[in-house]
């Protein structure tokens, strides 16, 4: 039996109208909560004027303007009687009087006062050694997987045993290096990915020609270039904090991204952000051939 073309033209247009008759707009409501407070607050070893940023969370289609919390009292108290009530400066940032620094071994606490509501956080500053030395070294290509050029490295060791947790951040001539995340490890094993315990200080390259080197920092620097590195220890809570923030932010929309969720916040009474406390060591050095 001979199907005509018209025939099958009629069948291609009734299957179009069909597709299209099963197709259905869905309008995907989301719903509007109530505005909470939002925490921005990370204080450190550092001597520097202490701030706490404060804002009210916005709704998913209204972000357009930023909307300040400005009439909150703020203070941070340590754990034997020191205290300290920051003043309302700007855009929802309330600021110490004086430069202010964190003792290691001492807990400090975070009070937002406002509108009969209190909202805390308390995080321990704990201790670290300082970071023994940098040195910067040529690396040949590694077959594609580390680029040709001029890394940095860190000798460095631990004050205590397992159970702290660090984060670095890399600067060279001032401007802070992006590309690999938070850059935050823990010490299980004693040892973290750019402490180099087990290289000598006395020639830490000395087993090059055996392709044993040195961890370096995942940047690559130019010869001339300085590079600061700050090496923070900060708390589990906070560690957590920002791994999870990471996977959030590095979701694409494929299958195998994590489910959207919030990170776990460390401020108490239903106010969203973190209040973080850590010891900073740092070192720089001037690349050289």
């Amino acid at each position: 039996m001979r199907i005509s073309k018209s025939f099958i033209l009629l069948l291609s247009v009734f299957a179009v109208f069909g597709l299209t008759a099963c197709e259905k707009l869905i309008e995907l409501k989301v719903p509007n909560a109530d505005p909470v407070i939002v925490v921005e607050s990370s204080i450190s070893t550092d001597t520097v004027f202490w701030e706490v940023s404060l804002t009210w969370s916005q709704q998913y289609f209204n972000q357009a303007q930023r909307k300040y919390v400005d009439d909150a009292i703020v203070t941070i108290t340590d754990n034997i009687g020191g205290h300290d009530t920051l003043f309302y400066s700007d855009t929802g940032v309330y600021v110490s009087r004086y430069r202010r620094f964190c003792i290691p071994g001492r807990e400090y606490t975070l009070n937002i006062y406002r509108d009969g509501k209190t909202y805390s956080a308390t995080e321990l500053c704990k201790f670290q050694d300082p970071i023994d030395f940098l040195m910067s070294f040529y690396l040949p290509d590694q077959n594609g997987f580390i680029e040709a050029g001029y890394y940095v490295f860190e000798k460095a060791n631990e004050i205590e045993t397992s159970g702290d947790y660090y984060q670095w951040k890399i600067y060279q001539n001032d401007t802070l290096k992006k590309g690999f995340g938070y850059l935050l490890d823990e010490d299980e094993f004693r040892e973290t990915s750019f402490f180099n315990l087990n290289i000598d200080p006395n020639d830490p390259l000395k087993d090059m020609d055996r392709n044993i080197l040195p961890r370096p920092f995942p940047f690559k620097f130019e010869v001339g270039d300085t590079v600061r590195i700050e090496q923070y220890n900060i708390s589990k809570a906070y560690y957590d904090f920002l791994n999870e923030l990471e996977r959030q932010i590095s979701r694409s929309g494929t299958p195998f991204d994590p489910p959207p969720t919030n990170p776990n916040y460390n401020i108490s009474n239903g106010a969203i952000g973190f209040f973080s406390v850590s010891n900073v060591s740092k070192a720089k050095i001037v690349v050289q051939e």
